[in-house]
């Protein structure tokens, strides 16, 4: 790894150096996921009301103002109050949408870039990543269910896939540009960098997301847009093909839409066949668990060269994940004579940790060009200022070396799923919990889709019944 100091980039971030006077020491040296504590500890004691008084205010200015939006919404959501936390999601979005905007034009971010030449990336807008993005529009989705618009969540189980398949398209060309950036050899870069292999496991990028998908599948399905829902559930099956309810999905219909080829394919990939379900209900449990883990600061020795050849190494703060593969535990559920297992559709966590690790680069590109700003800021004040000042400039610079660790911090660690399929009439199920049987009592109708979702916070279970 060769890192050289460039003269032009020196100059040019001494001259933009009192740009850094209107950045906040809130914003410099705060720390977001601290701010987040107490709520996530009332959220992981199942204490959802307290959580959304405990929440941070970002004015709307903030650089973190749009992730605040999003914390909001999601609590609003786990508080069951589902129209407030639809219009905090849209307000959210329009942030979004003009974040997407921007960065499709390639507008700089002015003086925040500037400010964080010599300060951190704290200072930065939040720029919510492509999997966030995806479970806005799904979270969204899920909030016109329990108001019972299903037009609206079609409307944003499409948008969510949208915002996939655009992903899909610019991630590879922003993985590259953003490589080229850094001059790194990024096999070093990572060989210095903590590992988070465990947590990210077998997830191919750091956006497709198999829930997403599948929750699109199956109201489509429900509104009897067969078509539209095998689509969807094949996508699924492409992200998280070890899922035996989606497996069974797949070849369920694949056999109703008389698709013989497909059918005979899934039937030997799987080696299953597609259960009859005549005269029958689909009732899926969607299961929401735990949260999703914090970032972490992480410390790495960057060898930089200077002009004159000579090799430094100056230690670097990096956003991180610690890196455990936590078990997505699976609920056993009871139902007149069923027993059905929960399974793993979307670990939100591994698409997290992927994300972040393919973000990296471009992190490490700035911290390069941070580097060089601080070290020539340092040696400006011991000209200027002697022992004094280049005392004050290594101070500030150990000071202002944070890591950006911002995230969402409400969302789900996992998603799980069940489902089975019912008579019309009176119906109960039990959740088990850590030895405590949790009852569900819920009635089928007709054809009407019955979706159960279950919020596994802590030791607790909240459950909520919707029919679409």
């Amino acid at each position: 790894m060769r890192l050289v100091f460039h003269a032009s980039i020196i100059t040019c971030a001494l001259v933009l150096l009192p740009a850094c006077s209107s950045i906040t020491s809130g914003q410099l040296f705060s720390n977001y996921t601290e701010q987040l504590t107490p709520a996530r500890n009332a959220l992981q004691s199942a204490k959802i009301q307290q959580a959304a008084s405990l929440l941070p205010a970002h004015a709307a200015n903030n650089v973190s103002h749009t992730l605040g939006q999003l914390e909001n919404a999601r609590v609003l959501q786990l508080t069951e109050n589902y129209a407030d936390s639809k219009v905090a999601f849209e307000k959210a979005l329009l942030q979004i949408d003009k974040q997407n905007f921007a960065a499709d034009i390639e507008i700089s971010e002015g003086l925040q870039t500037t400010a964080s030449f010599l300060t951190n990336d704290n200072v930065r807008d939040y720029r919510v990543p492509y999997f966030e993005q995806t479970m806005v529009h799904t979270l969204q989705s899920l909030n016109y269910v329990a108001l019972k618009n299903i037009e609206g969540a079609l409307v944003e189980v499409r948008r969510a896939n949208l915002v996939q398949q655009q992903a899909l398209k610019k991630n590879q060309n922003e993985l590259e540009k953003a490589a080229a950036k850094t001059s790194l050899d990024l096999n070093d870069l990572y060989s210095r960098y903590p590992t988070m292999d465990d947590m990210i496991g077998s997830v191919k990028n750091g956006f497709q997301n198999a829930f997403t998908f599948y929750l699109s599948g199956f109201l489509y399905e429900a509104t009897g847009e067969y078509n539209a829902a095998y689509i969807d559930y094949k996508r699924a099956i492409d992200i998280y093909p070890e899922n035996t309810y989606l497996q069974q999905d797949i070849l369920r219909l694949a056999k109703y839409l008389g698709f013989d080829d497909e059918y005979n394919y899934f039937k030997a990939r799987f080696n299953a066949e597609a259960l009859t379900k005549n005269n029958q209900v689909p009732v899926l449990v969607l299961i929401e668990q735990g949260l999703i883990p914090e970032k972490k600061e992480a410390r790495i020795d960057l060898p930089i060269f200077t002009s004159r050849d000579d090799i430094r190494f100056y230690s670097v703060a990096l956003p991180s994940y610690a890196n455990n593969h936590e078990y997505a535990a699976p609920l056993s559920i009871n139902i007149g004579e069923q027993t059905l297992q929960s399974e793993t559709i979307v670990k939100l966590t591994a698409l997290a940790a992927k994300d972040l690790k393919e973000r990296m680069p471009g992190i490490v590109a700035r911290q390069i060009t941070r580097l060089i700003a601080k070290e020539q800021f340092r040696k400006s004040a011991a000209r200027n200022g002697g022992d004094v000042g280049n005392i004050i400039a290594t101070l500030y610079n150990l000071a202002s070396e944070r890591a950006d660790t911002r995230s969402w911090l409400t969302l789900a660690n996992n998603y799980q799923i069940a489902k089975t399929y019912l008579t019309s009439g009176e119906h109960t199920l039990s959740i088990n919990l850590n030895g405590i049987t949790h009852p569900v009592s819920f009635s089928t109708d007709g054809n009407k889709s019955v979706l159960i979702k279950v919020v596994n916070l802590g030791s607790t279970l909240n459950t909520t019944v919707y029919t679409i």
